[in-house]
This record gives C-alpha cells, sequence and structure tokens, in this order.
C-alpha cells in the first residue's frame, strides 16, 4: 500500500513540473519560453503567437527632475596631436583614465591610433601605446559599435571597428590585440565579464565564442527565416539578452544563466540596453523615436517600469558603487538617474552625434567623464 502511494505521489509532481499553472494577467507585455534549436521559422513563428503576460507599471509621476549645476562639470584641459580624436575614456583608478586617440581620415586603411593615459591629480597626459589601427569614425554613432569596459580582474577592454585590445590593470600592456573576422566587424559584439568569450550575431543567428574567435557555438538559429538579433548582452550571471527583429523590433529575448530555453517578451519598441549588478534587472527604452521612456525590465518578477526623459537618446552604464544610479544621454547632455532616491539630474552639455558614447564612471562612482566637442567633461556625482 505505501509503495503504491508513493507512485500516485510521484506520477502528480510530474503533472505538475510538466504542467504548471499561469496565473499572470494579460496586459501589454508577454512572455513565452522556447527552445533554443529552432531551426526553420515555421516553428519559431508557431512559438511567438501563444504569450504569458509581463505587467506595465507606468512610474511617470514618481520623478524630480533637478537641474544639475554647471559648477560640477570641469573641463579638463587635454592637448591632442593635430587631427587626432579622443575617443572612449576609460578610469583606470579614480586619479586616472585611459582613452583612444585615432587620426581621423577618410580611409580604410589603418591610421596612427595611440592609447594615453591621463592624472587627474598632476594634469599629465602620458602616450602608452602606439598603434595602426583601423577606426571608423562614420560609425561613432552606432549603438555599441565601439566602446570600453572593466573587466572582473580589473583589466580594460577596448573594442574598436576590426580589433578588441585588452589592457592589463598593473602594467599596462596590451595582453591581447585580437583582430575581428571581416563577416562579424558590423555586428553587435559583447564580452564576457573574465574576458574569455564573446557573444555576437549574424544573419544566422546568435553566438557564444572564445575571445579569439576560435571556438564558435551557436545558440540560437535563425538560419532560413526572416528574423534577425541585435543588441546581445552578457550578464553578471551569465544570463544572455538579445532584441527580436522582424521588418521592426517585436520582442526581447532572455536565456538565464546558461539555460537551453528563451524566454520572449512581445513588446512594443522595447530595447534593453544595461544589466543591474548581479540581478535579472535591466535598464532600457522604450517608445518611438520622439517619445522614448526609460524602461525599468525585472525578469524574474515579470513587470516592466516606465519612466519619462523628455529628448531622450539613449541609456549609460550602472554605477559600480551605487548600483541604482545610471546615466542617460538626451539631446542637450548628460543625466544622471537615480532609480533609488527617484531623481534625475540633468547637466547641460553641448554633443556632437558621434560623442555620445563616451560615458565613464570612477571607481567609487564619484565621478563620470565624458567626451563632448572633442573635449574631456569631468562630472562630479552627488
Amino acid at each position: 500500500m505505501k509503495s503504491k502511494k508513493k507512485y500516485t505521489t510521484i506520477i502528480l509532481l510530474f503533472f505538475i513540473i510538466i504542467f504548471p499553472s499561469n496565473n499572470f494577467q494579460k496586459n501589454t507585455f508577454e512572455n513565452k519560453e522556447m527552445a533554443i534549436d529552432n531551426s526553420s521559422t515555421s516553428s519559431l513563428d508557431e512559438i511567438l503567437k501563444n504569450t504569458t503576460t509581463f505587467e506595465v507599471l507606468n512610474k511617470s509621476k514618481e520623478f524630480q527632475s533637478i537641474k544639475g549645476s554647471q559648477s560640477d562639470i570641469n573641463e579638463l584641459d587635454i592637448n591632442l596631436p593635430f587631427n587626432f580624436r579622443p575617443l572612449l575614456p576609460v578610469f583606470l583608478t579614480d586619479n586616472t583614465f585611459l582613452f583612444i586617440a585615432y587620426t581621423f581620415k577618410n580611409t580604410v586603411s589603418p591610421t596612427e591610433t595611440y592609447i594615453y593615459k591621463y592624472n587627474l591629480k598632476t594634469k599629465s597626459l602620458e602616450k602608452i601605446h602606439s598603434l595602426k589601427l583601423y577606426i571608423n569614425a562614420f560609425t561613432e554613432h552606432l549603438h555599441k559599435s565601439k566602446y570600453s569596459k572593466i573587466l572582473e580582474n580589473g583589466n580594460i577592454v577596448f573594442k574598436l571597428t576590426e580589433n578588441i585590445l585588452i589592457i592589463d590593470k598593473t602594467n599596462l600592456n596590451i595582453i591581447k590585440n585580437i583582430h575581428i573576422p571581416n563577416n562579424y566587424r558590423n555586428s553587435c559584439v559583447d564580452i564576457s565579464k573574465d574576458g574569455k568569450k564573446i557573444l555576437y550575431t549574424d544573419e544566422n543567428g546568435l553566438y557564444t565564442d572564445s575571445i579569439d574567435f576560435s571556438n564558435q557555438k551557436k545558440i540560437f538559429n535563425l538560419k532560413n527565416s526572416d528574423y534577425s538579433i541585435l543588441n546581445p548582452l552578457w550578464s553578471d550571471n551569465n544570463s544572455i539578452v538579445f532584441n527580436l527583429y522582424q521588418n521592426k523590433l517585436i520582442g526581447t529575448c532572455i536565456i538565464k544563466n546558461n539555460s537551453k530555453n528563451v524566454n520572449f517578451i512581445k513588446t512594443n519598441n522595447l530595447t534593453t540596453e544595461t544589466w543591474f549588478k548581479n540581478s535579472y534587472k535591466m535598464i532600457g527604452t522604450i517608445g518611438n523615436v520622439d517619445s522614448k521612456k526609460i524602461a525599468i525590465i525585472d525578469f524574474k518578477n515579470k513587470f516592466i517600469e516606465k519612466y519619462p526623459i523628455k529628448n531622450l537618446n539613449y541609456c549609460g552604464t550602472i554605477n559600480p558603487k551605487y548600483n541604482n544610479k545610471f546615466y542617460l544621454v538626451y539631446d542637450y547632455g548628460i543625466c544622471i538617474f537615480d532609480y533609488k532616491n527617484k531623481t534625475q539630474t540633468k547637466y547641460k552639455i553641448y554633443m556632437k552625434f558621434d560623442e555620445l558614447q563616451s560615458g565613464s564612471w570612477s571607481p567609487q562612482g564619484k565621478e563620470l567623464i565624458n567626451i563632448s566637442n572633442r573635449k574631456f567633461q569631468l562630472i562630479k556625482i552627488k
């Protein structure tokens, strides 16, 4: 008799696991789990038809807008050689930062490219590397076409048009200078926090690879379909998120913790841009070009919060010390968005279109370095 009860319990547990209840109410944004290895358009289309819900919360009245003081902005006097453009400043310590400077020429051949270190205390500029690299000036405005980031071990990455450079944090030597294959130069490429793997796309799907492009693995198949993937990003806990397009933006996908399933969230003009640290939350934008709002996406609790920012362009990175602060770029400058204290502080700075991705936080999160009109602006954060 005991054995019979035992088997009955196992069968009941099996059905509970396989057929869980779905208690989410239907709303604008919907979620669907799908298998990664989709080999045909029809199977993907079938999966996208059946969705469950993300709750949408409009927070338009909850934030206080503050005008930032211009006295908090310090323009640094850094003189570069004639015809050199600064690019991608990134803090090494609270007192020093690195940046790229390259010769602006209308050519497809490599040109002089320098890596500089600037000391904020001594106001000294030091050229630490001289390279011949091709940097496409006319794609500077493309989101994540070029960027800098700090790895979990403190080393610095510069992702450029044709190269990925990894700089040792201690001696500032170039550990790796990786040449990006021709067919992936226009792809969205993200580098894992340990600096050992990359995540990128092409017309056939989404891939992970070793940092030197020697061990490609396809993790999402779009072959023979009219879908495309943009903006794949790795989180601190190895989750992957990307935007799915079919002639227009149709939704966002997340693969949690190296799982074998993709969760699809059907959305209207939602882009995912930056992960909160050690979290299933992301910052993004939502809405049309003329009416973009900030979106806080909570993948764990299945809701999206919307916050208005006038003339919003895109979201910057999370503050390294204060996980609820991040910076935004809008038409007239930089905005510090404080999610915890419900404030948005705007600093009016003239910015050219090709300089919109230049912000970098100091390690203690007290300052933000930015390039504006070929000049370096240091913003003190209160």
